[in-house]
């Protein structure tokens, strides 16, 4: 009952392949919301730079092409986050529970019951560095909040806490009820994801989000421009 998607994922899709497939249906041409371009204008501003998710979408690095001209970094397998620099300025997505273009997503409560080894050791780094803000996250799985609960007892991780934001009305599950009575966990209500980084963007930064701005032009129309000013000389072939 307190995580009640992996078990009906796996009984209703016996193999990975299915799962990926349903997966992909319910994500595949989805639009990021607002809250993602003021999301990616705080890393443009260098509010942070790294993002840990458990979502399988591309919703963040969708708004990176739509409203940034950073490229990230997107580590969706174990094998490709051991390179990750931790003192790198380049935008960093790490996908904890990999992503939906394929099949080795983390989606049965076996695979959320631990992360993988490379993934954990290089969250485990970032925690050394850095605090968390979790957003969206109902922390029922005991993959990530394994580890959360082992950095918080130990005095040199973690040190700026975690913030741990919920809407009013979310059911809080055993698993995260425990993490919040610790020390350096800091619950914090919400009223949603969208309105949580407007709020953030507004008494950090202070400027209304400028989505007109010409060097925010959008990839089509640079492209489309470059096209039409024939800037590669392509008309001289016949």
């Amino acid at each position: 009952p307190g995580n009640p998607y992996p078990p009906l994922l796996e009984k209703n899709f016996a193999l990975p392949t299915q799962r990926r497939r349903f997966v992909e249906q319910e994500v595949d041409s989805k639009l990021p919301s607002i809250g993602y371009s003021y999301l990616v204008s705080l890393v443009d501003y260098n509010y942070f730079n790294t993002i840990f998710t458990t979502n399988f979408d591309d919703l963040i690095n969708e708004a990176f092409y739509v409203f940034s001209n950073k490229r990230p970094i997107v580590c969706a397998h174990d094998s490709s986050i051991r390179s990750v620099s931790i003192t790198s300025k380049r935008p960093k997505i790490v996908k904890l529970h990999g992503d939906y273009l394929f099949d080795d997503i983390k989606s049965t409560l076996r695979e959320t019951e631990s992360l993988e080894q490379n993934t954990k050791e290089k969250f485990v780094e970032f925690c050394k560095e850095y605090g968390v803000i979790v957003v969206g996250y109902s922390g029922c799985d005991r993959s990530i909040m394994d580890v959360l609960e082992f950095l918080v007892k130990q005095e040199n991780y973690l040190k700026n806490g975690i913030y741990w934001c919920l809407r009013p009305g979310d059911e809080v599950c055993h698993n995260l009820r425990n993490l919040i009575w610790k020390d350096k966990v800091y619950p914090v209500l919400i009223d949603g994801f969208d309105e949580l980084f407007a709020e953030i963007h507004s008494q950090t930064i202070g400027k209304e989000l400028n989505l007109n701005s010409s060097t925010k032009q959008s990839k089509l129309e640079m492209t489309i421009r470059q096209i039409v000013e024939d800037s590669f000389g392509l008309s001289r072939n016949e």
